[in-house]
């Protein structure tokens, strides 16, 4: 018999409580192990049992969700954690905060006068976040006997990035040919808390737009661009329809659309945002913008930036803009990422450049475009 993943659901509702379990076992994937009605409890139940994912509401009463996921990320490191949220910017804060504090991802609550829509979402949502918790576990499982003994010998040893490899065989870099014009980087899972690593340690004098899709709902990247406005050198906001590409900022697709770039009718190049779907069911999507990269950016050097993330979104804009454009692509390494999808995707189709630990990824987007002869 297929092992289901056990889940703790904590909601201060009752409601919520059984609407949540229904639609954890709805999954086929988890089973609802026990609920608990605040962080308190949850704490207590984690102390006696264990479990494999926490369904954790971000307004939890009593010992507040922040400061049981706090808790959680102390005690119990190896339990992942996946916030319950509303659509208000309240909650988008406290999510966010959520995010940087460890939590895997996110889910909206359904509305319970009327569930129907918003639980089939909800569940399908639930699917593919378990489905990953899962696959994560499977690849995470240490072989047996001797084998298990040198994983764990190789885990003490000092791990390298793939710049720091090349340099250590004495093998050059890659290289990458003629100035950056245009940097975009796609996320997902994990992704917030990614960006911030990247994007805060990026200089003020960086005169080359960078564009970013984080799969986010509506509202949530408005208030992701607000938060990252405030701790990077370099202005961040979300990108306006019609908005003219300029340099020497940070523009975030809007949650909810597609971000793509155009030449407009005085031939700047200009944001378009649209609904339509997307090859992977996400909007905004980095395959839609990088596409359109490949389209109008073909004399530019781009330089994308794969990092963590469920599914494949972006494999496929990656491969148009190296089959069209000066197109260079870094990859976060597996080891730190929440999720390797995304990375994984790339690696395994061979358009990665490089892979880097991420908090060396904003250093060498720096001297790519030095050494390509742009300017900071």
């Amino acid at each position: 018999m297929e092992h289901k993943l056990s889940v703790l659901v904590v909601n201060d509702r009752a409601v919520y409580r059984k609407l949540l379990s229904e639609a954890v076992d709805s999954t086929g994937i988890a089973m609802t192990k026990e609920t608990a009605a605040n962080g308190a409890i949850a704490l207590e139940r984690l102390k006696q049992d264990s479990f494999d994912i926490i369904l954790l509401d971000v307004f939890t009463l009593g010992l507040g969700g922040l400061q049981t996921l706090a808790e959680l990320r102390g005690l119990f490191p190896d339990t992942s954690v996946i916030m319950l949220t509303g659509k208000d910017d309240e909650s988008a804060v406290n999510t966010l905060n959520a995010l940087q504090l460890g939590a895997l991802d996110f889910v909206i609550k359904p509305d319970t006068a009327s569930p129907g829509p918003g639980s089939d979402a909800l569940r399908k949502r639930l699917q593919s976040l378990f489905m990953e918790c899962k696959l994560d576990r499977l690849s995470k499982r240490k072989p047996p006997g001797s084998l298990e003994q040198a994983a764990a010998a190789k885990s003490k040893q000092p791990q390298l990035t793939t710049v720091q490899q090349s340099e250590q065989k004495g093998k050059p870099l890659n290289s990458f040919k003629g100035p950056v014009g245009l940097i975009v980087i796609a996320s997902s899972t994990g992704g917030p808390a990614a960006l911030e690593q990247v994007l805060s340690s990026l200089p003020s004098s960086l005169s080359i737009p960078v564009l970013v899709v984080q799969h986010m709902p509506k509202g949530f990247t408005q208030i992701m661009a607000q938060t990252l406005n405030k701790k990077c050198l370099l202005p961040v906001a979300e990108a306006v329809d019609g908005q003219s590409l300029a340099g020497g900022g940070v523009f975030i697709a809007p949650g909810g659309e597609n971000m793509s770039v155009q030449a407009g009718a005085d031939r700047k190049v200009q944001f378009k945002l649209d609904k339509a779907p997307s090859a992977h069911g996400v909007r905004p999507s980095a395959d839609v913008l990088f596409k359109s990269v490949a389209q109008g950016f073909k004399a530019v050097g781009v330089l994308a930036i794969i990092l963590t993330g469920m599914g494949c979104d972006g494999r496929d804009g990656v491969r148009a803009m190296k089959e069209e454009c000066n197109c260079y692509c870094i990859l976060q390494s597996e080891r730190t990422c929440v999720v390797y999808g995304m990375p994984h995707c790339v690696a395994e189709a061979g358009l990665a450049d490089e892979t880097v630990d991420l908090t060396h990824i904003s250093a060498r987007i720096v001297q790519i475009v030095l050494d390509g002869g742009g300017l900071l």
